[in-house]
């Protein structure tokens, strides 16, 4: 037995059957009219819709046949796509060194005579053929070569139909997607521009007013005193407003890649305690780090940083007198960090709507605090592209614990 040689375009002629979907389809009436037609009229007991894969002949649509493939080395058609514009035509396979002791020869299906026509895709590459088949010699006359080489043609329009159909439904699946992106943009911008437009204004506005008072020296000493604790609180809600929106900006729409390396969350945990030390002695709040000085993971150490960062500072806003701690342990495949506070916890009716765009859930803090809730979205949308999970569990009067999930590494 002689096995066919692979087209030169081989490479490019798999791509063009795989970009059809059509390998292992259900039996479509289109296809079987056509084989039913060509054994009629080419009067063979045996007519095929071939489709030659990598190492398969896979039947599209068959007559006289019950086998739904064969392998690719015993396939005539593997030979018969070698000339694609050309009908091949083996008159008795018992004086063709190709065939004569092909096991489809010597065996059930007992092919004798075999005629196919190569079938194209829209850009001409040979996927297979329509082709008939019979268990005597034989030959076909002019009229039934010219009706197989038509009823092949009908076959490629199928296919280009099939191709032309595929394209549409990928195009609308993209124009859908693209729809959806556009209205969560849209949703996007309006929150932006809310938060632009409310919350970062008026602590500007305010600050703005405040310097006014002592450009016009309108303010005693006394007053002006008095004045510094709520002129900083505003400054400091500002940059942590504007720095919250820049890495959520970076988070969602950024292609910058996560650097994954070693990092000791003990550190991290310190430093960030040290930064919010004064913001916690005035709220007389007892700052607990659990953390193993030596644990080390593999992880983006600014991210790490930023979910520490907010989730720590969120917590003085909702609580006083009382302690705020950070903890470890393993979850199966997971890192869990948990920020634990002895705060005012978090109503139930909130809790599914923390990390919402669609729902306002500010809620001020234990000395009048505002928030804009960006930063927990941030946070959420972090862990999540490294992997993870943010989870939240809280009761009102008994404080709150978030939970930050990262994949072990």
């Amino acid at each position: 037995m002689k096995v066919a040689a692979f087209p030169k375009n081989e490479s490019e002629r798999l791509k063009a059957l795989e970009a059809l979907d059509i390998l292992d389809t259900v039996p479509e009436k289109e296809y079987q009219e056509i084989v039913e037609l060509a054994s009629e009229i080419c009067q063979s007991p045996i007519s095929l819709v071939t489709l030659v894969d990598e190492d398969r002949q896979w039947f599209k649509a068959k007559k006289g046949l019950a086998a739904s493939e064969t392998s690719r080395n015993s396939a005539f058609c593997a030979h018969a796509i070698l000339r694609p514009n050309e009908l091949m035509e083996v008159e008795d396979t018992a004086y063709d060194e190709r065939f004569i002791d092909n096991p489809l020869v010597l065996g059930d299906p007992n092919i004798r005579f075999y005629a196919g026509m190569p079938i194209k895709s829209e850009s001409g590459y040979p996927l297979g053929t329509l082709c008939v088949i019979d268990t005597v010699p034989r030959k076909l006359n002019d009229f039934q070569r010219q009706a197989l080489q038509t009823l092949a043609n009908q076959v490629n329009k199928q296919l280009e139909l099939r191709e032309k159909v595929a394209n549409l439904e990928r195009i609308q699946r993209e124009l859908e997607e693209q729809k959806q992106q556009l209205s969560e943009m849209g949703a996007t911008k309006d929150r932006l521009l809310a938060i632009i437009g409310h919350d970062l204004k008026s602590p500007l506005v305010n600050i703005r007013s405040t310097i006014s008072l002592f450009e016009d020296n309108s303010l005693s000493e006394k007053e002006i005193k008095e004045m510094f604790p709520q002129l900083a609180s505003g400054v400091d809600s500002t940059v942590d407003l504007v720095e919250n929106l820049l890495k959520w900006a970076h988070a969602k729409f950024g292609d910058e890649h996560t650097v994954i390396e070693t990092v000791y969350p003990f550190q991290l945990a310190q430093e960030i305690g040290l930064l919010y030390h004064q913001a916690m002695k005035k709220k007389n709040i007892v700052f607990l780090n659990h953390l193993a000085s030596d644990l080390a993971i593999h992880t983006d150490k600014n991210v790490l940083s930023f979910l520490f960062r907010n989730l720590i500072s969120n917590a003085i806003k909702f609580t006083s007198n009382g302690n705020i701690s950070v903890a470890y342990r393993k979850e199966n495949q997971f890192h869990c960090f948990q920020i634990v506070d002895s705060g005012i916890g978090i109503p139930e009716d909130k809790l599914e709507l923390l990390f919402s765009w669609n729902q306002k859930k500010v809620r001020k803090g234990t000395s009048g605090e505002k928030g804009t809730g960006l930063g927990l979205q941030t946070c959420q949308e972090l862990t999540e592209k490294l992997g993870g999970t943010l989870r939240v569990e809280s009761k009102v009067g008994h404080g709150s614990t978030f939970s930050i999930l990262l994949p072990i590494i």
